[in-house]
């Protein structure tokens, strides 16, 4: 049973030395490039204390440099799900202040969009809620016209009669505004 098995124990123990040998040769390339940016940091007069080698991004300003973003993002994440008008307009003016833009902000863009939505939403509201002076006058010259068309008359009208032609027009008067 051992000869059986000898060759695929040492194609193992084979792959184990290409293994230790790779790690070996990465480690060597790595030690060279840390010596390289050393030198280079030294020509330019920077501390190398602030590339650490086991945490290289330790000191980059990720919370003062993304935080404020991501706090509109929310924020406005909040406002969409609300569909409120005035806090997403109040809310979009301080993320375009941040420097989000529909270019660099998904979240920014889908809620300008609604913001645009909410403002066509409530034109179209204050537009159905005032009274229309020409609606009211059409509306009264159809009573009258159908009025006209209920009344008994000694003769019987004919298919195509002026009521008709004044109801027509008044619709038209009607849809048109």
């Amino acid at each position: 049973r051992r000869r059986a098995t000898e060759p695929q124990e040492q194609k193992v123990l084979m792959l184990e030395r290409k293994i230790a040998q790779r790690e070996r040769d990465l480690d060597k390339m790595i030690m060279e490039k840390r010596q390289q940016v050393a030198a280079r940091a030294d020509q330019l007069q920077i501390d190398m204390a602030l590339f650490p080698v086991e945490t290289p991004w330790l000191h980059f300003p990720w919370e003062a440099e993304f935080r404020p973003r991501s706090a509109c993002e929310d924020d406005l994440r909040q406002a969409m799900g609300l569909r409120e008008l005035q806090p997403l307009r109040e809310l979009l003016s301080r993320a375009s202040a941040q420097g989000l833009s529909k270019a660099n902000s998904r979240v920014f863009f889908e809620a300008l969009e609604l913001c645009e939505l909410l403002e066509a939403e409530e034109a179209a509201w204050d537009h159905n809620a005032q009274p229309h002076a020409p609606f009211d006058a059409t509306t009264s010259s159809l009573s009258a016209a159908m009025n006209a068309v209920n009344a008994p008359e000694t003769s019987a009208p004919d298919a195509h009669s002026d009521t008709d032609g004044v109801a027509a027009t008044s619709c038209a008067t009607i849809s048109t505004d």
